[in-house]
């Protein structure tokens, strides 16, 4: 019983606390967080071309040698395609 109370009277004293940050505060926070976006911006980048060079190097390692080979009568003799 004890503990409800106290719990009811912590409760009832966080409900009536209120804090309105100044504007400044607001303003560094808009900054800090516009700080973060740009530095974000270079690593997403990084990860898509290195993503991209390694899909196309991907593609053209087990697809285009093939087309190259099967075009190419030097290679052709060379390999035994069926």
């Amino acid at each position: 019983m004890q503990e409800n109370k106290f719990e009811n009277q912590v409760r009832g004293i966080m409900d009536h606390l209120s804090f309105d940050p100044d504007e400044k505060v607001w303003e560094n926070v808009g900054k800090k967080i516009d700080e973060d976006r740009k530095r974000r911006r270079p690593i997403f980048w990084i990860f898509l071309l290195t993503g991209a060079l390694v899909a196309g190097s991907g593609y053209f390692l087990l697809c285009e040698k093939p087309q190259l080979a099967a075009n190419n009568p030097a290679v052709a003799r060379n390999t035994k395609l069926r």
